[in-house]
């Protein structure tokens, strides 16, 4: 009998990571990332993230900033795994 994968769906868990802000369900938002995560967006000119408490500061403020926030995925695809 073939062992079960122990690696979460990581496609599934970013799309569950994604709809809870738009009600601002920050909680459930930073549930996807480990305490030591790097949110790195230097290639976008910004700053690099570390950590949980970091990161959701960000995040809340650029999402608080809206008064109303619609977030909706077209596709989100695995890189790793293929298509």
């Amino acid at each position: 009998m073939p062992e079960q994968s122990t690696t979460p769906d990581l496609v599934y868990r970013v799309g569950l990571t994604l709809y809870p802000l738009n009600s601002g369900d920050y909680d459930t938002v930073m549930s996807m990332y480990a305490p030591d995560a790097v949110f790195d967006l230097s290639t976008l000119g910004l700053e690099t993230f570390t950590g949980t408490v970091a990161i959701r500061a960000f995040i809340e403020e650029w999402f608080d900033a809206y008064d109303e926030v619609d977030v909706q995925t077209e596709e989100i695809v695995d890189l790793q795994r293929g298509p």
